[in-house]
């Protein structure tokens, strides 16, 4: 038994989203990064993972895990129109790939994956896009 699903469904969000050559095609190298890893100098556009809530509930046999896991899309506007559409793009990507669909999750079973919501904001320096989508994200192991 694991514990906890969190590094589990990163890894498999992280294959799930580099296997995609089309989602690859729509982002700067690297374009999938963890959150506490994009470097000053990250080309935009990218995906950063991270921001998960993860609550557990037990049967008698085993542990569901689910996961609140928000995925950040960062563009930017090289000019005075500022457009939320190439993040949407990405966005709609993301959610062909995720919504309802399998995840490989080792040791664990992977139950559904589901999109909930997303967010859009302006940054502060008034080029930058962030989408804050979420997915719900369901998980089991046996004890």
């Amino acid at each position: 038994m694991i514990g906890s699903a969190t590094a589990t469904t990163q890894a498999a969000l992280y294959a799930k989203l580099t296997g995609d050559t089309t989602m690859m095609n729509m982002l700067a190298t690297p374009g999938v990064l963890d959150m506490a890893n994009v470097a000053n100098t990250q080309q935009f556009d990218y995906i950063t993972l991270g921001d998960v809530h993860e609550q557990q509930s037990d049967s008698f046999t085993s542990r569901i895990y689910v996961l609140a896991y928000t995925l950040h899309i960062w563009t930017r506007s090289s000019n005075t129109q500022h457009s939320f559409r190439p993040a949407q793009m990405i966005l709609a990507r993301l959610i062909t790939l995720l919504h309802r669909k399998a995840l490989t999750i080792s040791d664990q079973r992977h139950i559904g994956t589901w999109y909930l919501d997303t967010v859009e904001m302006l940054d502060p320096d008034g080029l930058t896009q962030h989408l804050a989508a979420q997915f719900r994200i369901e998980v089991e192991e046996d004890f």
